[in-house]
């Protein structure tokens, strides 16, 4: 991968992650009245929900709502727990990529989201 291509691709990244917070934030912080060990352990639940079964579209919204209401917090979610999790996801998504499984229009979707973080970077 290029430097040009890495950048962007983690640039998109950052502008995914601040475009959930903001999202989530307007949605009105579902999750506010958590307490920090409660917000950091249903991330704990949601990120292993989702890697048992990244199918399912709602894991991905209730972690990434956990992921943004930990960032508004000022607080990392606690990634060290759900390490073995992490390698389970990526191996199964590994998986449903080589094997063309999942939701095609999805995809498509997200590589839309980035060609047009790429053309906005280069106008």
């Amino acid at each position: 991968m290029s430097d040009d291509l890495r950048k962007d691709v983690l640039g998109w990244i950052q502008s995914e992650r601040i475009d959930d917070v903001a999202e989530y934030a307007a949605r009105g912080r579902k999750y506010a009245a958590l307490s920090d060990e409660e917000a950091k352990s249903q991330w704990v639940h949601a990120f292993q929900s989702l890697a048992n079964d990244f199918v399912k579209s709602q894991w991905w919204q209730i972690q990434i709502d956990l992921s943004a209401e930990l960032e508004l917090r000022g607080l990392e979610p606690p990634y060290e727990q759900v390490l073995e999790d992490i390698e389970k996801l990526s191996i199964g998504l590994n998986a449903a990529i080589e094997s063309k499984a999942g939701d095609p229009a999805a995809g498509e979707a997200s590589m839309n989201r980035f060609r047009a973080f790429q053309s906005k970077r280069t106008n």
